[in-house]
């Protein structure tokens, strides 16, 4: 895992305390834009949700879903 991607990661897992988990799923690469206050490079921009791609899924795996999100649910166009 990158730099870029443990960092984000990081902060993400601080900033998602006392959330709900749908509103945890409702989250996109907005947020992270809004949460990390410094500008990523479009080679960073998977590295940068990371974190919560992989929260996203963990969610849908604890509720026993096969519903599975990739890179292309949580990036903005």
């Amino acid at each position: 895992m990158s730099i870029v991607a443990t960092a984000c990661t990081s902060i993400f897992g601080e900033s998602i305390i006392g959330i709900s988990i749908d509103e945890i799923l409702a989250l996109d690469e907005s947020y992270m834009r809004d949460l990390l206050e410094w500008p990523v490079s479009q080679r960073r921009r998977n590295a940068s949700v990371f974190g919560l791609l992989a929260t996203k899924n963990a969610i849908e795996s604890y509720r026993g879903s096969e519903k599975r999100y990739d890179f292309s649910d949580v990036l903005l166009s």
